[in-house]
């Protein structure tokens, strides 16, 4: 809930600036098509790890990750839009992201908890325990998007007319391809584990015609709850902020 109520408060304080403003700014409507590549930033989290038949329950505390997003499969997000005509510079819109997370074998972490039946706490090697814990294949958010573009009054200079500012806020799914391995134990699936959640600014330029480039910065929130690894599951929250650029054509 901690993180859902200030992106609610966030969302209707940005629907009564938008209605407030003049309606030279808007923008027609259309159907959009974009794609993207990008850099992932994701912040450390702890992971908790259960395993009920080997009387495992242990949080591996603040470890951080590698994004490894120019490695391939490479970072890459697409999406599909439409702004409404009765309201035309708003618009809403499906969206994918391909994010990736890798933590470090190699990593000394904080530990509480129980392993195997054991109490264990202090400072660990995280591979000791965990050889494994990527995201590799992607940790997929599918998100539902409500868009906010403004452009300049339609009788601005015609360079300025090409220029658009646009804010997004989506809710959606985690679909990770969770890779672990535990005690030797490898394991890996896609799932579906929790919620997504997103918030991001962007501007964009149109270069040729219809099609327009764009740098965009991102802030999203991944649930994952309970995504399988060997006899058991893992559960973490994953913050990632996001550079990305691309190009989108409008219809």
């Amino acid at each position: 809930m901690k993180t859902r109520e200030p992106i609610a408060r966030l969302f209707f304080l940005l629907l009564a600036f938008l209605f407030s403003v003049s309606p030279q700014c808007r923008v027609y409507a259309q159907i959009e098509l974009g794609g993207y590549l990008g850099k992932g930033f994701t912040i450390s989290s702890d992971l908790h790890i259960v395993q009920p038949s080997r009387g495992t329950d242990v949080v591996f505390h603040d470890v951080h990750y590698e994004d490894r997003s120019f490695q391939f499969p490479l970072y890459y997000g697409l999406r599909l839009g439409y702004f409404l005509p009765a309201i035309n510079f708003i618009g809403i819109e499906t969206e994918f992201i391909h994010l990736k997370v890798y933590s470090n074998p190699n990593e000394f972490v904080s530990v509480s908890g129980r392993w195997q039946n054991a109490p264990v706490t202090g400072i660990v090697r995280l591979g000791d325990r965990l050889q494994e814990f990527s995201i590799s294949h992607g940790l997929n958010l599918l998100l539902l998007n409500l868009v906010m573009r403004y452009g300049f009054p339609r009788d601005s200079h015609p360079l300025q007319k090409r220029i658009h500012a646009l804010v997004r806020i989506g809710v959606g799914a985690v679909i990770p391809h969770t890779e672990s391995t535990i005690e030797q134990q490898h394991q890996e699936q896609y799932e579906l584990r929790g919620p997504a959640f997103q918030t991001s600014v962007a501007g964009d330029v149109k270069v040729v015609g219809e099609l327009a480039w764009f740098l965009e910065c991102k802030y999203t929130v991944a649930r994952v709850q309970n995504a399988s690894v060997p006899s058991g599951t893992l559960s973490t929250t994953l913050q990632s902020l996001h550079l990305v650029s691309g190009l989108t054509m409008q219809f």
